[in-house]
């Protein structure tokens, strides 16, 4: 078995990154979307009769929910399932929506693999994890996006994504990577010998 160097960027000039901006919007208008949520959620729980007291957001990837008179296994059961919720927002949401959540859809912007055609449920779940690690060290992994010369931050490493701009990358995005881009570290022909 050969070596063979993983470019970060698939073999084509024709992507265009989404700015900063435009990622930064996105991710608001998806925390504000499961905060809605989760809002419902707690309201809908109140009007079942479950002693739900305060939503309590505490940073990015913490959000807590306290009640009156809930057992310890009834709080940590709410948590989780606050925990789960957001996991599986961002997470099928890219996987599903052929890499875009309801905030990237707005900005038309999309989540691409870099060495597969489409994102996988695993590399979806990869990114989302991501987002964690890109919180530690007070926001560090998000940040990279502005020195990575492919705007990748922590989350797109982790999970070999870029985030390109539909709107002047010129063609329609299918899935995952466009029809007429080959992954990276795709050998031209099945007859390609290694370096």
């Amino acid at each position: 078995m050969y070596y063979r160097r993983q470019n970060e960027l698939p073999q084509d000039n024709s992507l265009v990154l989404a700015s900063p901006v435009r990622r930064l919007v996105a991710f608001l208008i998806d925390l504000f979307i499961i905060i809605f949520s989760i809002v419902l959620l707690l309201a809908l729980l109140q009007a079942l009769g479950v002693p739900v007291r305060a939503l309590k957001i505490e940073g990015i990837t913490h959000v807590k929910v306290e009640g009156e008179n809930l057992s310890n296994a009834a709080q940590i059961l709410l948590n989780l399932s606050m925990a789960v919720f957001i996991i599986f927002y961002f997470t099928l949401s890219v996987y599903l929506f052929g890499g875009r959540t309801l905030g990237k859809w707005l900005m038309r912007i999309r989540v691409i693999s870099l060495y597969h055609h489409r994102i996988s449920l695993w590399h979806a779940l990869e990114r989302t994890f991501g987002y964690a690690a890109s919180c530690l060290e007070l926001g560090l992994g998000f940040l990279q996006i502005l020195w990575n010369p492919n705007r990748m931050a922590l989350h797109d490493k982790v999970a070999g994504t870029i985030v390109i701009d539909e709107r002047r990358s010129g063609y329609a995005v299918r899935g995952g990577l466009p029809t007429d881009v080959t992954p990276a570290h795709t050998p031209a022909s099945p007859d390609a010998t290694p370096p």
